[in-house]
């Protein structure tokens, strides 16, 4: 039995007795004139002309060699390929090649020399072939724990091919991999590294779906019984999905239609920036977010603390401690882990380090984007040290930072920033002459690359001037948004005061969906009765960020139509589903096709929810 394969227990394969080994056993193939003579005799014409079906590759593959005949068995076979290499895309009646045949039988012998034989054509071509069960070679290799698996798909690339087929049951690759249950940890760390390489490999097969409509990651929740939260396979490809996959992909490959969550939690474009508990608490009843996101991010706001009535900014010393209560509120929602987080924090009053460390210490962080300028790096340090792959820093121009940040006590340490492969610096124009700004900047890159050459190179941008997010408006009061001068509004009160005198059942709730521009759920008229939600509208900035289904767009027709809705309707249920907009040639708000396409597309799985 092999050592290159992962295996509990031991093999009775017998030495091979084949006649055509038996001859080559009496051949030395490491000189030449004697191996020429084998293969220009009868032996080696007999052995040319089987090219279907099986031949003596199939032989060799399915007997391991002892160790009294290992040395003979190589050499004979690497003779052997090199000559007639072509057999190995011979297949048997029920389609094996002798490859798959060597991993049925874990041969890694043959496996080895035929991966180290460079004279081997269209080897991934080979590794494409399929049997009657429609197992290629490369699905074989993963359910024989191969070890060296990862050589194999190395060895194929940059082919996809082969990661796109699928078994009898629909599976693909990342499908079989993604459903084994390594028994020890080192094997889990192996097969975790392959699960990676298969997603980096093809992105593709991460949203496919076998047979029984699973993608990879739903076939290993079923495997797991829906318990995945501490499954690192399945948090592996939840993470890859959230780092790599659009928003839609990504929600398509980890979630069964109807148990979507949400993925990432966005206030920017809130009307009211006064946070309250109440409204955190209003929000739990309908927005379900997943233990991983892809981002958080929050604009300026005002926390509303204790019975207080009156928004306000509680100030802690110098400081502010307002996002603390979101972070809190997040952590009891039982979010572990933030892809990446955004806070605007640049007025003249900001978090102190301590509310910041406090705020998001209890989360892995990867992207680090707190705008506070001249943050001390024990802050980071201390709350994500561990886990932040890539910063962004805000600077005054202030040159004692400068060096501070880029210094071993600051970020330019790999052992407390052991992720850390990017950091992008925006920095102010302040006092200093552009060219002084200039001289303080290419310092700062200097130390901070040097301190990462080994064992990672570092990447580190310079920018001018910080793109702050403007909120000087008003926030838009929402009750007089609503308030019409329309004489049929009254009309529809006394008409809502005759429903509610109807009987009902109280079992039953009439079911809405709000297709528009989102809707204001902070408003106190909604408690109990959004049920669910989901946006479809990106900013025009960036694609990868999508704006919140709570958080509506300016014009509020949204909010007014699920008002209305709810002084008609005594028992109501509301889906919101906000679509994304753009402005035509007239200057006129206008839905865009693509949203209300994907609206359209998964209308079935909203009304499952309820």
């Amino acid at each position: 039995m092999s050592e290159e394969y992962d295996t509990d227990s031991g093999s009775d394969i017998p030495d091979t007795d084949a006649t055509l080994f038996q001859e080559a056993q009496k051949v030395d193939f490491s000189n030449r004139s004697k191996s020429e003579e084998f293969f220009t005799g009868n032996l080696g014409a007999f052995i040319a002309q089987r090219t279907l079906g099986r031949n003596i590759l199939h032989d060799m593959a399915e007997n391991v060699p002892n160790a009294k005949d290992r040395i003979q068995y190589e050499t004979f076979l690497d003779c052997l390929l090199e000559r007639h290499g072509s057999l190995l895309k011979s297949q048997t009646e029920d389609g094996d090649t002798p490859l798959h045949c060597a991993f049925s039988k874990k041969n890694s012998v043959f496996v080895r020399i035929v991966l180290a034989n460079k004279e081997i054509k269209d080897i991934g071509r080979i590794f494409e072939l399929q049997t009657k069960s429609f197992d290629n070679v490369l699905s074989c290799a993963i359910r024989a724990s191969y070890k060296g698996i990862d050589t194999m798909i190395r060895r194929y690339l940059p082919s996809t091919f082969a990661f796109e087929q699928r078994d009898l049951y629909g599976n693909t690759l990342l499908h079989i991999a993604a459903t084994r249950n390594p028994p020890d940890q080192q094997r889990e760390e192996r097969q975790l590294d392959l699960v990676n390489l298969l997603m980096e490999s093809s992105v593709g097969a991460i949203t496919s779906k076998n047979y029984a409509n699973n993608t990879p990651f739903q076939e290993r929740e079923a495997l797991l019984g829906g318990v995945v939260a501490n499954d690192p396979i399945a948090n592996c490809i939840k993470i890859f999905c959230l780092r790599h996959l659009s928003r839609l992909e990504a929600i398509d490959a980890l979630y069964k239609a109807g148990k979507e969550r949400q993925i990432e939690f966005d206030l920017f474009g809130l009307q009211d920036p006064v946070v309250s508990a109440t409204y955190l608490g209003n929000l739990s009843t309908h927005l379900k977010l997943d233990s991983v996101l892809k981002y958080v991010a929050l604009p300026k706001l005002s926390a509303k603390f204790g019975g207080n009535s009156n928004a306000k900014r509680k100030v802690l010393q110098k400081g502010l401690e307002d996002m603390l209560v979101v972070f809190e509120w997040l952590s009891c929602q039982n979010v572990r882990k933030i892809i990446k987080v955004m806070v605007v924090d640049n007025g003249d009053v900001a978090h102190t380090d301590e509310v910041i460390e406090k705020c998001l210490r209890p989360f892995q962080i990867e992207i680090w984007d707190w705008k506070r300028v001249d943050l001390c790096a024990d802050v980071v340090r201390n709350a994500a040290g561990s886990s932040i792959r890539e910063l962004f820093l805000y600077s005054s121009g202030n040159n004692t930072v400068l060096t501070g940040w880029s210094s071993s006590v600051g970020f330019a340490n790999a052992e407390n920033f052991p992720k850390l492969k990017k950091v992008t610096l925006y920095i102010q124009k302040g006092l200093e002459r552009q060219e002084i700004l200039f001289r303080y900047l290419e310092r700062f890159q200097q130390r901070l690359k040097s301190a990462f050459l080994h064992p990672r190179e570092m990447v580190v941008d310079c920018v001018f001037d910080i793109d702050t997010y403007s909120y000087t408006e008003g926030p838009i009061t929402p009750e007089s948004t609503l308030e019409t001068g329309h004489v049929w509004l009254k009309t529809m009160e006394r008409f809502t005061e005759l429903i509610y005198r109807l009987p009902f059942d109280p079992e039953q709730d009439i079911k809405i969906a709000i297709i528009d521009d989102g809707v204001d759920t902070f408003l106190p008229f909604f408690e109990g009765k959004i049920a669910a939600g989901r946006s479809f509208c990106s900013y025009s900035e960036s694609k990868d960020l999508t704006r919140a289904y709570f958080v509506p767009l300016d014009t509020c027709n949204g909010t007014i139509m699920a008002y209305l809705i709810c002084q008609i309707c005594p028992r109501v249920k509301l889906y919101i589903a906000k679509l994304n907009e753009e402005t035509d040639i007239h200057n006129e708000r206008q839905i865009t096709a693509e949203s209300a396409a994907a609206v359209s597309s998964t209308r079935t799985s909203y009304y499952h929810r309820f």
